[in-house]
């Protein structure tokens, strides 16, 4: 049992691996991943 996504200091190589909080499988075959693109959402109150 890991973490379900994992990202470097420099958010360049990340890491997945099946986790039992989320209940998910790994999100790539391999377990480990380069980052091309990053996109983050926020969302505010009123």
């Amino acid at each position: 049992d890991g973490q379900a996504i994992w990202m470097d200091e420099n958010i360049r190589y990340g890491k997945t691996d099946r986790c039992s909080t989320f209940n998910n499988p790994p999100l790539c075959a391999s377990g480990d991943f380069e980052i091309r693109v990053l996109e983050v959402y926020g969302f505010a109150g009123a």
